[in-house]
């Protein structure tokens, strides 16, 4: 794992699961306001966590068919994985300190 934020897209969403036992996902779209906001929060996460869980990102306006599979209607949404199951998720701005806790819960 790294301390750097994963882009990926649809085609890598299903192998991105199996990278890691925790992965989170960050899913936005440049046009909302409060993604663009979170994104500098969500990179300091990456160097926080380390090794705990890979943080990826996925741009939604890229990857639709994503987003009706997970029944996703807002953005941003911070999807947490285990084992490649969703085991948590929260939609709205996150802090680094709250993704922090988030992937210490798990």
């Amino acid at each position: 794992m790294s301390d750097q934020v994963k882009s990926i897209t649809e085609n890598q969403y299903d192998s991105t699961l199996n990278e890691s036992d925790v992965v989170l996902v960050r899913f936005w779209a440049p046009w909302c306001p409060p993604c663009m906001m979170m994104q500098p929060m969500y990179k300091k996460a990456a160097k926080d966590i380390g090794d705990k869980a890979l943080l990826s990102e996925m741009n939604l306006d890229h990857s639709p068919n994503i987003a009706r599979k997970l029944g996703i209607r807002s953005i941003p949404t911070v999807v947490a994985f285990k084992n490649g199951e969703e085991v948590q998720r929260h939609t709205g701005l996150l802090n680094e300190r709250s993704l922090v806790d988030l992937v210490n819960s798990i």
